[in-house]
């Protein structure tokens, strides 16, 4: 299902137009509704979606049939590679779903390409939502737990997750988080009032780590006034994190950073200068 791509993609489809049942290239309303589209036409009783940077590992179809052989599995999800370049200093996902549920309203913790569930699930979830342009599987999942399902644990290589410099996950930071903050509000009235509180401060000390990770690129870039302005918005958020190397590596980089701006911008002015006196 191709939003009407016009950097060549039509062109690989129809390579391989005689192996797939159905295709279209149409302009649509986004990701969500071109999952949409797809599932509407999927014929089968287990249902996943891939998208176009994702793979499936050889063997990953079979592993899924044998899980779903068993009646009790509802939704079943497996580990997954992350592919390329940009998943250099990137945190994994969680190696298994959380158990508690309150853990699922502070981060998604299993990978979508290694994810598939029953049409019985979609039909009570139903599909996915289309103001949403990031987190349109969290917020799902989200779903599927509020309807009382559970997780059945694949503990093999189901599938590539892609990083590169233009995918969402890698270019789109901020819009995540605001979005992962919008699907937050929907769902925190499902916890308890003990467990709204130990999601809140998850969420405090996720967004210190999140922070303390944009200092960290902007010092590697060259930014360090940016870097720490957010390191202390990071200790505001999450004090504890003062005590962590990581955040001492941060420091020490933004820091030498802005020791070697001072002298430049010297050199420069004065460069400016003596052109002008020429």
């Amino acid at each position: 299902i191709d939003g009407g791509s016009t950097d060549g993609t039509v062109d690989i489809i129809g390579k391989y137009e005689r192996w797939l049942d159905f295709w279209t290239s149409e302009p649509d309303q986004g990701q969500s509704d071109a999952i949409n589209k797809g599932l509407e036409r999927a014929t089968g009783q287990v249902l996943a979606y891939l998208n176009s940077d994702d793979i499936y590992l050889p063997g990953a179809l079979g592993t899924v049939g044998r899980a779903f052989a068993d009646s009790a599995v509802q939704w079943a999800s497996g580990r997954c590679r992350l592919v390329g370049r940009a998943t250099r200093g990137l945190a994994t996902l969680p190696r298994r779903p959380w158990r508690e549920r309150w853990r699922w309203l502070v981060r998604n913790c299993i990978f979508q390409p290694s994810t598939f569930w029953r049409r019985e699930v979609a039909d009570q979830v139903g599909p996915f939502s289309t103001d949403l342009h990031l987190l349109m599987d969290y917020e799902y999942w989200l779903r599927m737990v509020v309807a009382g399902h559970s997780v059945t644990w694949m503990d093999v290589w189901l599938s590539g997750y892609r990083l590169h410099q233009q995918s969402k996950t890698s270019s789109h930071d901020d819009e995540f988080w605001r979005e992962s903050e919008m699907v937050r509000a929907r769902y925190v009235a499902i916890l308890s009032a003990g467990e709204r509180r130990k999601a809140e401060r998850a969420v405090t000390a996720l967004r210190g780590r999140r922070l303390r990770w944009q200092a960290w690129r902007e010092a590697r870039a060259g930014e360090p006034v940016a870097s720490l302005s957010d390191l202390g918005a990071a200790m505001r958020a999450s004090p504890r994190l003062l005590l962590s190397p990581r955040t001492a590596a941060a420091l020490l980089l933004a820091l030498f950073g802005l020791l070697c701006l001072k002298p430049l911008g010297f050199a420069l002015r004065l460069l400016g200068g003596s052109k002008a006196s020429r």
